[in-house]
């Protein structure tokens, strides 16, 4: 019997979340092992504003992407990425 394609991503998409979460878990139980931090304080530091420890002068140089807000900083561009579209083939733009 075959599958779906919906069926086929809806069966992906929960992997890919349950493999995400598995690794959180893995991550914060290595930060708590590490340094004894509890996993919601690591959690916490890590979801700060991208540019925000070079706005309070936590960090002196970062890698960033844009958008963002260079105000007072002095930016030197070091490369980019193609843009790209991720979609089924059977959706109708995939075929331009």
């Amino acid at each position: 019997m075959e599958v779906p394609p919906s069926e086929l991503a809806r069966i992906k998409w929960v992997q890919a979340r349950n493999a995400a979460a598995a690794g959180t878990q893995a991550w914060q139980s290595g930060v708590t092992a590490h340094n004894g931090a509890s996993a919601g304080k690591a959690t916490r530091t890590c979801r700060t504003l991208p540019g925000q420890r070079l706005r309070d002068g936590r960090a002196g140089a970062g890698y960033l992407r844009r958008p963002l807000d260079a105000t007072g900083r002095r930016t030197v561009p070091i490369g980019s990425e193609p843009k790209l579209a991720c979609l089924p083939v059977t959706h109708p733009l995939a075929r331009r």
